[in-house]
C-alpha cells in the first residue's frame, strides 16, 4: 500500500485536533496511539493499480498549455502533477483541440479533463471534482475603433468563437435571447480567435478572461465592456468511471488551497506575473519533520496497537474536518467573488425568492441614482420598475426561479431614485447556497445613451424616408464584390421592386429600358468600374410592378479600401418622369412657335396709302393697289368678287350705257 508524507501530514493535523478534545480522559496515550496507528493502516491509494492516467490537454494559457520545447506548463498541470507525484501516479497527457478533448472524455478514451468550466448540463455527461480551481468569466474582444460596447452592437457582425466551449453556448443563447443576427465563426482555439479579430477576419472574437489577460498584448486588439456567463473551472472524469481519482484531487487541492505557501499560490503567481516567494515553505519541514516521525510511529504503533483501530472514529473526524475545510473555502471564495463584483463595471444585484433585494454594488446604486445600500436593501424590486413594467419583470423573475433555469437575458427600462428612467441589459441566473436556490443574482450594464441615440436615429430615419417620397428619390448601396445591392424604401417604390426581387447588377439592367440596357451595362462596367468615374446618368426604366415607363436620374460615388480597391458605390436615384414630360413638352411648343414663325410675315409701322384712290406706296416709291401689296407682304392670297353696292352701282351704269 503506498503512502505519502502529504497525506500523512493532514492525517495527523485532523489526529492532533482530536486529542485536543479528549485532553482530560485516562486514556490519553491509547487515544493517540490509536488514531495514529489509523492512520497508518487506513492511508488511501485511489490509483492502486498502477496504471497510467490520460489527461486531456488544449492550449489555453497560462492556465495549461504545451511550450515551444514540448513541456506541459500552467496552473492546473503544475497542481495536477504535485498531487500525482503525492499520490505516485504516471501522467500521459493527450494534446488535442478542445472540441476533441470533450469527444474524447465523453467517450472515456481519456481519464481526466483539466481546465473544464463546470455546469449542470455538462455533470450530465461527465464527473467533476468538486473542488473548484479558479472562477473565470467570458469576454469579447474587437479592433481598435470598432464601437463594440453592448450586445446590439454586434448585429451583422462577424464573431469568432471556441468551438464546442461553454462560453460559445451562452454567447449563441445570448443574442438569440436578444434578437441579433451575427455570422458565427467557429476556431479551434482561444489564440485562433484573438488572431482573427487582429487580422480582421473577424469583428469580434469571445474568449475566457484569463486566456485574454495573458494573451491580448500580443494583437492590436481592445477588450470591450461586454462580459457573460462567470464560470467555475474544474477537473473532469468520465461519467461512471473512477470517482476516487476526483476525490484524491478534491483532498489535496483543499490542503493546497489552505497553504499561502503551496504550489497552488506559486503556480497562480508565477501565471499571472505576480511576485513569486523564494522563501522556503514550511510544509517541507513539516514534511520532513514527520517523515521522520512517522517512520518511528510506524514501528511502535504496528506492533503494539495493530488492531486497536476504531474506523468509525476516524471517519467521524474526517467528516468533521472535510466540513470545515469546505467552510473555509467556501468563505474564500465569496471573498474573491465580492472583490470581483465590487470592482466591476456592470451593476450587481441580489434579489431573495419574495422579490425583496438583499445585496446590490456601488456600480448598480450609481445606474439608479441611489447614495447608498441602506436606501435599497430590504426593498421589494417593483420599487425599481415602471408600473407598466411590473408585470413583465415578474415574469422574468419567475423564470429565473425555476429548477430547469440556467440564466436569462434581456433588455428593461428602470425607475430611478429621481423619477428620470434608464434603460439596461441583465444577465441573471439562480442564486444557490449550499445547494438550495434562494433567489435570483446576475449584472446590468447600462444602454440608456444607446437607446436614446437609437429613438433619435429612428426619428431621422422618419424624416428622410418621407423626404424621399416627397423628393422622389431613394439610396442605394451597391457590394462591388458580390454584386449584390439594398436600398431605401424610396427606391422600392420608383423601381416597383420588394425584398424577394433578386437585387444584384443583372438585376438592375432588368429594370433599365430595352433601348438603354446595353449602353447602361457598358456605362457601369467601363466608366464606373474601369475608370472610376462617378455615377451621374439620367435613363429610362420599366416599373417591375406597373410595367410603367420612368426616367430616373442616378448619381453615385465608390468607396475604396486601404489598398485603393472599390468595395462599395453608394448613391441616389431620383424619378425624373415628370421633369422629362415637360421638357418634351416644352421643346415641342419651341418646334410648333418656330415653325408657325417661319410662315407668319408681320405688318407693322406707318403704311402710306392715298386718300382717294386707296393705293399704297411702297419701299421703293411705287403705287401699288392694296392687294398687291398685302398679297406681297404677308402670305394671304385674294379671290375677286363683288359686293351688292358694287353690283347695283354697276348695274346702273351698264343701263346708262344702254
Amino acid at each position: 500500500m503506498k503512502m505519502t508524507s502529504q497525506y500523512l501530514k493532514f492525517r495527523l493535523k485532523q489526529l492532533l485536533e482530536y486529542f485536543s478534545l479528549h485532553a482530560n480522559t485516562k486514556r490519553i496515550t491509547v487515544f493517540f496511539l490509536t488514531a495514529i496507528l489509523f492512520t497508518v493502516l487506513s492511508f488511501p491509494n485511489v490509483w492502486s493499480d498502477g496504471g497510467v492516467i490520460k489527461v486531456g490537454v488544449y492550449d489555453n494559457a497560462p492556465i495549461a498549455f504545451r511550450n515551444a520545447q514540448g513541456k506541459y506548463e500552467g496552473l492546473s498541470i503544475e497542481v495536477l502533477e504535485y498531487i500525482a507525484k503525492m499520490e505516485g501516479w504516471d501522467l500521459e497527457y493527450i494534446h488535442r483541440t478542445w472540441s476533441e478533448c470533450l469527444e474524447r472524455l465523453e467517450n472515456a478514451e481519456i481519464d481526466l479533463q483539466v481546465y473544464i468550466a463546470y455546469s449542470r448540463e455538462r455533470a450530465k455527461k461527465y464527473d467533476f471534482t468538486s473542488e473548484t480551481l479558479i472562477t473565470n468569466w467570458g469576454v469579447i474582444y474587437s479592433r481598435p475603433g470598432s464601437v463594440i460596447e453592448t450586445l446590439p452592437d454586434l448585429e451583422g457582425k462577424r464573431v469568432a468563437l471556441l468551438k464546442g466551449a461553454i462560453h460559445a453556448v451562452a454567447f449563441n443563447e445570448l443574442i438569440r435571447s436578444f434578437n441579433i443576427n451575427t455570422s458565427i465563426v467557429e476556431v479551434e482555439n482561444n489564440l485562433q480567435s484573438l488572431r482573427f479579430v487582429h487580422e480582421g477576419k473577424v469583428d469580434a472574437g469571445v474568449v475566457n478572461r484569463i486566456f485574454g489577460l495573458f494573451r491580448e498584448k500580443e494583437f492590436d486588439i481592445e477588450r470591450t465592456p461586454i462580459i457573460f456567463n462567470p464560470i467555475e473551472v474544474r477537473y473532469a472524469m468520465p461519467k461512471g468511471g473512477n470517482k476516487e481519482l476526483g476525490n484524491a484531487i478534491d483532498r489535496h487541492l483543499k490542503i493546497l488551497k489552505e497553504d499561502k505557501k503551496s504550489i497552488y499560490y506559486l503556480s497562480f503567481n508565477k501565471a499571472f506575473g505576480l511576485e513569486v516567494s523564494t522563501e522556503i515553505p514550511d510544509w517541507i519541514f513539516w514534511m520532513l519533520a514527520i517523515g521522520a516521525g512517522v517512520v518511528v510511529v510506524v514501528i511502535v504503533m504496528t506492533m503494539i496497537l495493530r488492531h486497536q483501530v476504531k474506523i468509525k472514529t476516524a471517519e467521524l473526524h474526517d467528516e468533521l474536518m472535510a466540513r470545515k475545510q469546505a467552510e473555509e473555502v467556501l468563505l474564500e471564495s465569496e471573498e474573491r467573488f465580492r472583490s470581483i463584483v465590487k470592482n466591476t463595471d456592470a451593476g450587481y444585484f441580489f434579489i431573495d425568492k419574495d422579490g425583496f433585494i438583499q445585496d446590490v454594488n456601488d456600480t448598480w446604486l450609481n445606474m439608479y441614482k441611489y447614495s447608498s445600500p441602506k436606501e435599497v436593501i430590504g426593498v421589494h424590486y417593483r420599487i425599481i420598475q415602471k408600473i407598466e413594467d411590473v408585470e413583465k419583470a415578474k415574469e422574468f423573475v419567475d423564470g429565473i426561479m425555476r429548477e430547469d433555469s440556467q440564466y436569462l437575458t434581456g433588455e428593461f427600462s428602470r425607475k430611478c431614485k429621481d423619477g428620470t428612467i434608464g434603460y439596461h441589459t441583465f444577465s441573471a441566473r439562480p442564486a444557490v447556497r449550499s445547494g438550495e436556490t434562494v433567489g435570483i443574482e446576475g449584472f446590468i450594464i447600462d444602454t440608456t445613451d444607446r437607446k436614446k441615440a437609437e429613438e433619435a436615429l429612428g426619428k431621422s430615419e422618419e424624416r428622410l424616408i418621407e423626404a424621399q417620397q416627397v423628393a422622389k428619390f431613394g439610396h442605394y448601396i451597391v457590394d462591388i464584390k458580390t454584386g449584390y445591392w439594398t436600398n431605401s424604401a424610396g427606391l422600392d417604390d420608383i423601381f416597383g421592386t420588394d425584398n424577394n426581387y433578386k437585387k444584384d447588377v443583372d438585376g438592375w439592367l432588368q429594370i433599365i429600358h430595352p433601348d438603354s440596357r446595353e449602353i447602361m451595362s457598358n456605362y457601369f462596367q467601363n466608366n464606373i468600374l474601369g475608370q472610376r468615374q462617378k455615377f451621374d446618368k439620367e435613363y429610362k426604366i420599366i416599373n417591375i410592378k406597373t410595367g410603367q415607363e420612368k426616367w430616373v436620374h442616378g448619381l453615385g460615388a465608390l468607396k475604396y479600401d486601404e489598398y485603393n480597391n472599390p468595395f462599395e458605390l453608394f448613391g441616389t436615384i431620383q424619378d425624373i418622369t415628370e421633369r422629362k414630360k415637360a421638357e418634351e413638352e416644352r421643346e415641342k411648343l419651341i418646334s410648333d412657335l418656330q415653325t408657325a414663325s417661319g410662315r407668319i410675315k408681320t405688318l407693322s409701322g406707318i403704311i402710306p396709302i392715298c386718300a382717294k384712290c386707296k393705293k399704297i406706296r411702297d419701299d421703293k416709291g411705287y403705287w401699288n393697289q392694296v392687294e398687291v401689296y398685302i398679297r406681297d407682304h404677308t402670305e394671304a392670297e385674294f379671290s375677286h368678287g363683288l359686293c351688292p353696292e358694287c353690283v347695283a352701282e354697276m348695274e346702273k351704269e351698264i343701263d346708262k350705257m344702254e
